[in-house]
């Protein structure tokens, strides 16, 4: 619906979000690793969008969430969390529900009067469930529905930043900072040999720039884009802790570089080249293990760079018809994806990039 009051336009929008989800993870052999899930949520939502004077537009809204999980009577799995032969023995736990619910707001602010210069402001709260599978999956206690002390993820988003348009060059560049009340990634637990949810307060914060221009009516495109994002932890019995921890390679990604040529050289025929660039992130150091030996923590380990090139493309045969391809990896260059990188305390997840290879498909629009 739109209202207006003077100069100004108020756009609503309002409605119901309904969700019945089922996750269940099992093994080859059959055995169940994590029990069916069933989430049944609803979340009535209003969203508002103020234009004031045709330059300030303001954008808030409201939302409420209400979850219920229900967990089904299931058995764990003896198995060894960090693969050295350390088991932990099965359980029979008994099922129950779990219920959830939060209420989030959001706010922005941008001034659009002067193209060469937008500028604008956002804060929003972010409401979400965190890794349940992985306290059940590894649990020990037979009654740890009733008794677990799980808390859902509660994060503040702030948001600063601006865009701006002269002659063929687009620049946008934005920063941000985030706080958690729990951790969304996971810690290992020495005492009870398991992969627990991280219990730690986060603040995640980082900032993204890119510059994009065209040329000869827009036949040629190019831009560069860098990104860097950075997460520490501290302990949550000790709010005023300055002791603090980076946050792993599940959540913090490295810093990364990317950049794009593309031509139309004509209007059947186009080429596009990407550059990418991931840059290094040694936060961590190693530690000894139960043999004495250094090794790093699982999820804590140093990233290292390595780059690619690819290339992609489409010809157009007919007004409904045409043939896109790609090489991924031009150069071939040998190298482990970050997750590989930080999941490589466990071996089995250590899987090396794709070489050179080459993709062709048929496109046909209805």
């Amino acid at each position: 619906s739109k209202i207006y009051l003077n100069d100004s336009k108020i756009t609503l929008n309002y409605g119901l979000d309904l969700l019945k989800d089922y996750t269940k993870q099992g093994l080859l052999d059959g055995r169940v690793w994590i029990p069916e899930l069933e989430l049944n949520s609803y979340a009535p939502y209003i969203q508002s969008k103020i234009n004031l004077k045709d330059f300030w537009t303001i954008k808030t809204g409201l939302r409420y969430d209400n979850m219920n999980l229900k967990v089904p009577n299931y058995t764990t799995i003896m198995y060894s969390p960090n693969n050295d032969g350390n088991y932990n023995p099965s359980v029979d736990i008994k099922g129950g529900n779990m219920s959830f619910s939060n209420v989030s707001f959001n706010f922005g602010l941008s001034y659009s009067e002067n193209p060469k210069f937008i500028p604008y402001i956002n804060y929003s709260q972010g409401y979400s469930l965190p890794d349940i599978g992985r306290n059940l999956r590894s649990a020990k206690d037979p009654d740890i529905v009733s008794s677990i002390e799980l808390e859902a993820v509660t994060t503040n988003n702030y948001e600063l930043g601006f865009s701006t348009k002269f002659n063929r060059f687009r620049i946008e560049a934005v920063g941000y900072y985030t706080t958690s009340n729990i951790g969304t990634g996971l810690s290992f637990n020495k005492n009870s040999n398991r992969f627990e949810a991280s219990k730690d307060p986060q603040k995640v914060f980082g900032y993204e720039v890119s510059l994009d221009s065209r040329f000869f009516d827009n036949k040629l495109k190019s831009g560069i884009n860098y990104s860097f994002v950075e997460g520490l932890k501290s302990p949550k019995d000790d709010a005023n802790s300055t002791s603090y921890k980076f946050v792993g390679g599940d959540v913090i990604a490295p810093p990364k570089l990317t950049a794009y040529i593309s031509y139309k050289f004509t209007p059947k025929f186009d080429m596009h080249i990407n550059f990418v660039q991931i840059l290094n992130r040694t936060r961590f150091n190693t530690t000894l293990n139960n043999d004495g030996e250094p090794t790093y923590i699982y999820r804590e380990v140093p990233i290292k760079a390595y780059s690619t090139i690819n290339i992609s493309g489409a010809y157009r045969i007919t007004s409904k018809m045409s043939v896109a391809y790609g090489i991924n990896n031009l150069l071939n260059k040998f190298y482990y994806p970050p997750r590989s990188q930080w999941a490589a305390p466990l071996s089995r997840f250590t899987v090396a990039g794709e070489g050179i290879n080459g993709k062709l498909s048929l496109i046909y629009e209805f």
